[in-house]
């Protein structure tokens, strides 16, 4: 009996005995520098995580036989075992991990006897527990002298990957790896700050919100890089590991909404695609929910998954915009493109498919910042194709209205011209009463064919004025929620709207110029000119301003001083501020229609019109501004005189600005389509005075009612 007891116990001391002796001692020898030991290394998986060091030394480990310790994404917990031998002169060893967020970390070494000598350590643990500061990663000091062998433990545990790249090295040669690793960062960090700086210096100039999502997302990444490569943690908050745990993950649910709003504004992604405009919006409110599942561990690597399912989502929207002739978009598609390599080549060393090298773990880094610079240069060539095209479009528009304006000089002179002499031929005509039926019918031809041509001209003359209204298609893209019901009273028009956007703010104009017919056109033409010069070419963006410069315009234009032309025009201007919420308007003898909560106020315009004398006790009246917040539902309305002014109903009497406001008032809850529809038939009424046949009155001025919802 005793026997079998010895022999049991004999036989259990030889298992651990071979257990440990089953590992070659890995010797460092003279002459080298720096190792990489992990290919002699042996693990063993603990996946309850529970197992001591007396326990786990008890275990069957597994040799590892790859170049490096990469155990790839795992809840388990890992073991690694490693014996040394020193057969150098030099004591200055330190076994090193370059990969500074292990979450856990614990190092057992013992040297001599049964004593072992334990450091408690990693990502949540505050940066003095590592107890060595010679790098920002984890160093352990071997401290062999020449001869002595000792064994080391290791025990890894964590959300993130297990990579473990461990290395041996001297202390000398450490600390020129760091200082190599400063330059390398400082560099790299100094390329993020820059760009941050320039793109910020350029958003605060422009005011395009484009750059402010820019600068958003370089500072996401100055914050993952800065956490992972662990400079954040050694030199901000060493005593507070915590933040360690939520910096770089909760950052990656950030550059989900900051990367989905810069590129929706860059490429103008509604434009291109109705369906990745919506993919983009719904990425966003995933990575709201990300950062929640991921604060709370409820989804630890929630923003981590959704990042890179979005990524690619960055190229292919990319892609299809340089397609659709999106010049700006070939930038932006290499950048992204340059990024995705880099970070599926770490991705893929982080699951282990490929080797942690020099490549693998720099090249997020490199492609990162190449990224950036890319993007930068894409931002700036955008503004440069939008400059080039607004002025394009602008000298186009000049050139046109210029050369419309004295085609209709040149015809309408002709045509005066004309007409003189068909009124001698006419006087002629009546004092040969005795011609012969021949002749008079020869005149009348002639006299058709001339009024066929006066005609021509003045059809011809109305596609111009069309010509210099707004595009309705504009109008409807940036001012969904309107209607501009016109009717000229002859073919041409005295009155005139005019719209334009600069950044925040769009401007609605609606103006009734001196007379009607040909001579009102061209008034049109001039307000218009004069308009686009104010608010666009000289910047002039108040609304009693811009009346102001208007008033000081149209008399040099008429050269009114000099001459007996006094025409001028009643006028409202309205300005939407949309950052502000705010309705500013001002008029000459116009007035402004607003309705909030149902509620209508009238808003008169000042007693003065454009190219009008103004002047009180030797001095120039102003124009006034009004401020209206529109932050709750509000429609506004702008009209002409000629509808208010129209004779009809029932006794032929005006219609009356009072009516006009019930009406716009009783429509006011109406789509925008179907208010124009309701004034264009309660104007089809009232002329009609009652009766059910065809309208006995007929239209005395232009007529001009424009609406707007916001």
């Amino acid at each position: 009996m005793k026997v079998s007891i010895m022999y049991i116990i004999t036989a259990l001391f030889v298992c651990v005995l071979l257990n440990v002796q089953a590992q070659p001692v890995f010797t460092i020898k003279s002459g080298a520098t720096t190792y990489l030991p992990a290919s002699t290394a042996f693990y063993y998986e603990d996946k309850t995580g529970a197992l001591s060091l007396t326990k786990v030394q008890k275990k069957h480990f597994t040799p590892n036989h790859a170049h490096s310790l990469n155990f790839g994404y795992t809840s388990s917990t890992y073991w690694v075992r490693l014996q040394f031998r020193n057969e150098t002169n030099y004591n200055d060893w330190r076994l090193f991990s370059s990969i500074a967020y292990h979450n856990y970390l614990d190092f057992w070494i013992k040297k001599t006897g049964d004593t072992w000598r334990h450091v408690q350590t990693g990502w949540l643990y505050p940066f003095a527990s590592r107890g060595n500061y010679e790098h920002n990663g984890f160093v352990f000091p071997l401290g062999l002298s020449g001869g002595q062998t000792c064994i080391v433990y290791f025990r890894l545990k964590g959300y993130d990957p297990l990579t473990f790249p461990l290395e041996l090295l001297r202390k000398d040669t450490l600390s020129q790896r760091l200082q190599k690793e400063n330059l390398y960062y400082g560099i790299y960090f100094g390329i993020l700050l820059v760009m941050l700086l320039y793109n910020l210096f350029v958003f605060v100039t422009l005011r395009d919100k484009t750059y402010i999502y820019y600068v958003l997302y370089i500072l996401c990444m100055l914050i993952i890089f800065s956490s992972s490569t662990g400079y954040l943690f050694r030199y901000v908050h060493p005593n507070i590991p915590i933040i360690n745990l939520y910096s770089a993950r909760l950052t990656m649910g950030l550059i989900v909404i900051t990367t989905s709003l810069f590129t929706i504004y860059f490429l103008e992604v509604p434009k291109y695609s109705t369906l990745l405009y919506k993919v983009f919006k719904i990425d966003m409110g995933l990575a709201l929910l990300a950062m929640l599942l991921t604060g709370t561990e409820l989804y630890s690597a929630a923003t981590n998954d959704l990042l890179s399912l979005h990524s690619p989502l960055l190229l292919i929207a990319g892609m299809v915009a340089w397609r659709q002739g999106n010049e700006s978009a070939r930038y932006y598609v290499f950048a992204w493109g340059i990024f995705l390599v880099a970070a599926t080549s770490i991705t893929l060393r982080n699951a282990g498919v490929l080797p942690i090298n020099l490549v693998t773990t720099h090249a997020v880094e490199v492609g990162s910042a190449i990224e950036i610079v890319l993007l930068s240069l894409a931002l700036a060539d955008r503004y440069r194709i939008l400059r080039k095209e607004k002025e394009a479009a602008t000298q186009q528009a000049l050139e046109v209205q210029k050369r419309a304006t004295e085609e209709l000089e040149v015809k309408v002179m002709e045509r005066t011209h004309e007409l003189s002499e068909s009124n001698v031929e006419l006087r002629q005509i009546n004092e040969e009463l005795d011609a012969t039926l021949y002749t008079v019918q020869l005149q009348k031809e002639e006299i058709e064919e001339q009024h066929q041509q006066i005609q021509a001209s003045i059809n011809y003359a109305q596609r111009i004025q069309k010509a210099i209204l707004p595009l309705e298609e504009r109008m409807c893209q940036l001012l969904p929620q309107h209607f501009v019901f016109y009717k000229p009273r002859d073919i041409v028009s005295g009155d005139f709207y005019w719209f334009e956007a600069w950044q925040h703010k769009k401007f609605i104009i609606v103006a009734d110029c001196t007379g009607h017919g040909v001579p009102g056109a061209l008034m049109t033409m001039l307000g218009s000119q004069a308009l686009t010069n104010i608010i666009v070419h000289e910047q002039i963006h108040e609304p009693h301003q811009i009346l102001s410069a208007l008033g000081e315009v149209l008399p040099n234009l008429l050269k009114s001083q000099n001459t007996s032309v006094h025409d001028g025009m009643d006028i409202a201007v309205c300005v939407i501020d949309e950052q502000r919420k705010r309705l500013h308007f001002a008029g000459a003898k116009s007035p402004l229609v607003l309705i909030q909560n149902k509620e209508i106020q009238l808003i008169p315009g000042d007693i003065f019109s454009i190219n009008s004398y103004r002047k009180r006790n030797h001095e120039v009246m102003p124009y006034t501004t009004h401020t209206f917040d529109i932050s709750l539902p509000t429609t506004f309305y702008m009209y002409s005189d000629g509808f208010q002014d129209q004779f009809g109903g029932p006794k032929g009497k005006k219609f009356m600005r009072a009516k006009l406001r019930e009406l716009l008032l009783s429509i006011s809850e109406q789509t925008m389509e179907q208010q124009k529809q309701s004034v264009e038939k309660a104007l089809t009424q009232w002329m009609k005075g009652g009766t059910d046949g065809k309208a006995p009155y007929k239209q005395i001025d232009d007529i001009l009612v424009v609406g707007v919802k916001v």
